[in-house]
Formats: structure tokens, sequence, C-alpha cells
């Protein structure tokens, strides 16, 4: 993995050593103390992997290819409805994509719409979801993840996120399938 961030950090937290791979994808460290180490890598559009209790020796060269995961991505659509304003909804972060992975962009958004009896009860809420983008860029296995929300927010998110359409995330070139989190904030307007 070219451009990845390396992390040990010993387990007793008496060393911290940081390196970067290369175009070729290589890294290393050159004085490392013998000890046990928790590893972290890191690299632009993939998740991060943790490599605990790695056992070190001094003098004893040790060699550990990697393989770092796809990251998730991530939308966020505001659904706004007439009437009283309600205290705001936090919005989860986005995550960034970069590296070897060219991201998932969205083509196509139908809107949510509010349901207007809950519109007019001044009900608000954000309904999570989660889905696959597939290759051709088409949403799989849609769910919802949070429960307690409004079923009616719940529904009309549901009956509207189905009809988007990505461009599919491509990872060195090859369209490949992605886990993404869809958050539908709906709110009252003023």
């Amino acid at each position: 993995m070219p451009n990845a961030t390396v992390l040990l950090k010993n387990i007793d937290k008496t060393n911290q050593e940081i390196s970067r791979s290369g175009d070729d994808g290589a890294y290393q460290f050159a004085h490392v103390a013998a000890g046990t180490y928790n590893m972290e890598v890191k690299a632009p559009g993939f998740a991060v992997l943790q490599q605990p209790s790695l056992a070190l020796a001094a003098g004893i060269a040790r060699r550990l290819d990697i393989k770092l995961d796809i990251g998730q991505v991530s939308e966020n659509v505001d659904v706004i409805g007439k009437g009283p304003h309600p205290a705001p909804v936090s919005v989860p972060r986005q995550v960034r994509i970069g590296g070897n992975v060219q991201a998932t962009k969205l083509l196509y958004q139908a809107s949510p719409v509010y349901p207007a009896d809950a519109q007019a009860a001044g009900i608000e809420g954000t309904v999570l979801l989660q889905a696959v983008i597939s290759t051709d860029g088409n949403l799989l296995g849609l769910s919802a993840i949070n429960t307690s929300v409004d079923a009616r927010l719940r529904q009309a998110a549901i009956d509207a996120v189905p009809q988007w359409k990505y461009q599919p995330t491509l990872l060195n070139d090859v369209p490949v399938e992605v886990i993404t989190t869809i958050t539908v904030n709906f709110k009252m307007g003023q």
C-alpha cells in the first residue's frame, strides 16, 4: 500500500515509532527497541488496520505484509418541514476517500418526502440507513440501523433512498462494492 502511515506503539507506552510506506508499498522501522507493540496502519480511502500484540526482538528482522480493506462512505440528507423548530440534531462525520481509491459519487438523489402528519405534529428525527453500493452503482441490502426513530420518517427515507444512483467506487480502476451509511435528517423549518 503506497503512502500508508504505519504507527508502532509499545504496549508499556515507553516507545512509539512512525513510518510511511514508499511508492512500492514497502515500509520499515530501522531502530525499534525489543518489546510488544500494537501496530496501526492508515491510508486515505481505506479502513484503519489494527494489529495488536506484535512481539519484536532486538536484531531480528521481521516482515509483515499488510492488506487494507476499503473504508466506508456516507451520505447526509436534510429534509426540512414547516412548523415549530426544536433543538438541532447532530450529524455524523463524513469519511474521506483518497489514495488508490476513487471515491463513489452520488449521481442521482430522489429527495425523501416529509410525511404530512409527522410535519403537522412537529416530529423530527434522524434515520440512519446502511447499504452496499454495488459495482454498477445501485444500492443493495438497504436497511435501517436505528429503529427508535418515528416509523413514518423511517419509511419515508426507505421509500426514497433505493432510487439513488452512484458512480461506483474504483480500486485501482476496477469497480468494487463498498458499504455506505446514509443519514436522513428530518427537521422542522422556521
